[in-house]
C-alpha cells in the first residue's frame, strides 16, 4: 500500500497487512486511516485500522493514541476494540 491509496477506500486485508508488518511507517499511514474514517459509519474499516495500532510495537504511542482518542469521545470503536487487541496482544507476547 502507498501514501496515496491512504486517500481511497482502503480493504479490511490492506489495514490487517499494515498491523501485521509492525513499523513506524506503518503505524503512521493508520493514524491518518484512523483520521480519516473516524467520523464514517465504516465501522468494520474502523475496528480494523483501531486493531492495527494496537498490534504495533510501540505502547507509549498506542497510549498517546488510545489519551487523544479517549478525550475526543471515541470511546466504543476506540476503547472496546483496543481491549481485545491488547488482550490478543498479550497472549501472542506469552
Amino acid at each position: 500500500m502507498t501514501f496515496d491509496d491512504l486517500f481511497s477506500m482502503p480493504s479490511i486485508e490492506s489495514i490487517k497487512k499494515l498491523g501485521v508488518e509492525k513499523s513506524d511507517s506503518n503505524f503512521t499511514k493508520l493514524l491518518v486511516l484512523f483520521d480519516e474514517y473516524k467520523d464514517s459509519k465504516h465501522i468494520e474499516i474502523i475496528r480494523e485500522i483501531v486493531s492495527s495500532i494496537g498490534r504495533q510495537k510501540d505502547n507509549d504511542r498506542i497510549y498517546n493514541f488510545l489519551q487523544k482518542e479517549i478525550h475526543r469521545k471515541h470511546y466504543m470503536e476506540v476503547v472496546y476494540q483496543m481491549f481485545r487487541t491488547t488482550l490478543y496482544k498479550l497472549k501472542e507476547d506469552s
